[in-house]
């Protein structure tokens, strides 16, 4: 059985950075971002007009994109994400981030 899969491709790394998506992507649909900072909005119109089951997100590095991406997931979404970071200290040290890991407790 396939799945719905939307790609989020902030700076195309993902698809390639032509019109036509790469054919490693298969059936995936590729949402590209016109400006990084309304990369949450595309998230969230992806879930709400797409219905993807899976959806695969291009740098995740706002507060915007982690509240997103949380909220995609609560959906019931699979969501499959990257983010910039050297290890994952990096990502528990960044508080913006820190949720898409489960969060941190003193």
């Amino acid at each position: 059985m396939e799945k719905r899969v939307i790609i989020v491709d902030t700076s195309n790394e993902i698809a390639g950075d032509s019109d036509i998506p790469h054919p490693g992507i298969g059936r995936a649909r590729r949402m590209q971002v016109s400006q990084t900072d309304l990369q949450h909005q595309v998230m969230i119109e992806a879930v709400e007009n797409h219905m993807p089951q899976v959806i695969i997100i291009d740098e995740i590095g706002t507060e915007l994109e982690a509240l997103a991406a949380r909220t995609i997931a609560e959906k019931g979404v699979q969501l499959v994400g990257t983010t910039h970071g050297n290890c994952l200290e990096n990502i528990i040290k960044n508080p913006p981030l820190t949720d898409l890991i489960g969060g941190i407790q003193n």
